[in-house]
């Protein structure tokens, strides 16, 4: 094989020395001098995957040999003389097929001009065979080859379909070749936002909107339920609370107590470091450089050189006079996205842990006075809110207290009616109720007590586990009716019932015992 032509750019200056006999400065002969490299003769032997001399030029199929003597003759290798060249070439391959063994390849940043005959119809082949739906095992090289012509729109008829057929090399290729996956993913995503394919935002930028959705919800933090807060502050959280015992124990509990503390402690660092809690967990937003398909060859003869791709409300590519960047979050208050709400958790889950007696116990790491104080605080004013509402709570209807009171006064009647008719027949009646009398110490009704005799004698006996089922019979009065006028009559000053009645009997409520006896 002939020795490879090597030539040299410098910036030294050329003198050109005129003859008498010849015009100076024209033609040729002008001083405005550009080096370009004279072009490389194809050789022959490196038609031949090696150097054996049976294979002959003959036997390679005319394109192959045409687009080698092309790749040959190239300029410099410049990168975007290099990219349009392999366009330029790319365009005369678009619908070429081959059928040839498929032969190793290995080449960083390949292009046609890196392979010989043989690797060029393996390549060829490679790619008659995916166009097909056909995906077999082949070098990393050559599938690359093909990402770059699909970029380029090499051989299709719309963006759609490229993107398509990217799709199916990253699912055909990415478990043997793993390093595909990085590249692959980031160049969709670039030929989306290029070729302003919208409609397939969701299924390639779904990480991006996931993170944007959470800033949004962390930027109204204060107006949005505990669920979701906690659901955005969780999965984006350093410390991954959900895993833990207490959120699998007392999942309701950890929800309500975290939400609250974030925003009780939002505040607090929002004005520590001049920014809201959306940049204070994601990064300050920032508009940066974006080239687009970093790292692959791509040229394009009609460029984009303005447009604006929204991928959300907080995330878009930017393109101006050619020149591509992002405008997301980029630079970070703290040294993780989940840094600071990691910290938040974690010491919410240690302390919360504390008060409820759930084991393991959680070292501490947090070592901010302030923010653990207020962190005990939420935790405290919740679990006391707990405590309120496990006491049991009665529900008086005041609307029906004169039905009731009507219906005892036609018992009473009733009552009283039967009594006289009974008098002389049943005398055992007179001495139970007298025996009733001489037990109980009539009460002094106190002018200023809210309480009649009656009611007076009820409590005494209630009070001091007294016989109150025969007094209440000896005045003819219901026990609920007795219950509920007294209860009436102490909702104002307790903003609760006094006597409560479980199934077994009226009993007075044991936090009121003290009160009720020194007010009778």
């Amino acid at each position: 094989m002939s020795k490879p032509l090597i030539t040299f750019y410098t910036d030294q200056n050329i003198t050109v020395t005129n003859s008498k006999n010849k015009e100076s400065a024209t033609g040729e002969e002008s001083h405005n001098w550009d080096y370009v490299p004279a072009p490389r003769p194809v050789d022959r032997e490196f038609l031949n995957s090696d150097n054996d001399q049976s294979e002959l030029s003959s036997n390679v199929p005319e394109k192959i040999f045409n687009l080698i003597k092309m790749s040959r003759q190239e300029p410099w290798q410049m990168t975007m003389t290099r990219n349009k060249s392999f366009f330029e070439q790319a365009i005369y391959m678009a619908d070429y097929e081959d059928d040839a063994p498929l032969v190793p390849f290995f080449e960083y940043f390949p292009v046609y001009r890196s392979m010989n005959a043989a690797q060029l119809r393996s390549y060829f082949t490679f790619r008659t065979l995916v166009r097909k739906g056909k995906y077999p095992e082949v070098s990393l090289s050559y599938i690359f080859i093909h990402i770059y012509e699909l970029l380029m729109q090499i051989g299709i008829t719309e963006p759609e379909k490229g993107l398509d057929q990217l799709e199916n090399l990253k699912d055909a290729y990415s478990v043997s070749h793993p390093k595909l996956t990085r590249y692959l993913e980031l160049w969709m995503r670039d030929y989306i936002a290029y070729y302003n394919l919208t409609a397939r935002v969701a299924n390639h930028f779904a990480e991006q909107v996931q993170e944007d959705t959470i800033a949004e919800t962390l930027t109204g933090y204060q107006n949005i339920n505990d669920e979701s807060l906690f659901e955005a502050a969780s999965s984006l959280s350093a410390y991954k609370v959900k895993a833990a015992a207490l959120f699998k124990k007392y999942p309701d509990k950890m929800t309500v107590v975290a939400s609250r503390v974030i925003r009780t402690v939002a505040p607090i660092y929002e004005s520590r470091y001049g920014h809201g809690l959306d940049e204070l967990c994601m990064g300050l937003r920032k508009q940066r450089p974006h080239p687009i398909f970093v790292s692959a060859i791509f040229y394009s003869p009609h460029p984009v050189k303005e447009q604006i791709f929204n991928i959300s409300s907080r995330r878009r590519y930017l393109c101006k006079g050619g020149l591509w960047s992002v405008d997301t979050f980029n630079e970070k208050v703290f040294s993780k996205k989940g840094e600071l709400l990691g910290q938040i958790l974690h010491e919410t889950d240690r302390r919360l842990r504390i008060s409820l007696k759930v084991k393991p116990s959680m070292a501490a790491r947090m070592g901010d006075k302030e923010i653990e104080s207020a962190i005990q605080l939420v935790i405290d004013t919740y679990l006391k809110e707990l405590e309120e509402e496990a006491r049991p709570k009665i529900k008086v209807d005041f609307s029906k207290l004169a039905k009731i009171r009507s219906d005892a006064d036609s018992i009473r009647d009733a009552l009283l009616s039967e009594e006289d008719f009974t008098d002389e027949s049943v005398p055992v009646k007179n001495i139970h109720v007298e025996a009733v009398e001489q037990t109980t110490e009539p009460a002094v009704q106190d002018n200023n007590s809210l309480f009649t005799t009656e009611e007076l004698n009820f409590l005494h006996l209630l009070l001091s586990n007294g016989d109150w089922k025969d007094y209440l019979r000896s005045v003819h009065v219901p026990v609920g009716v007795m219950t509920d006028n007294i209860n009436e009559k102490m909702m104002e000053d307790l903003n609760d019932i006094l006597i409560d009645d479980e199934g077994n009997g009226p009993f007075v409520l044991e936090d009121y015992k003290d009160y009720i006896t020194d007010k009778i």
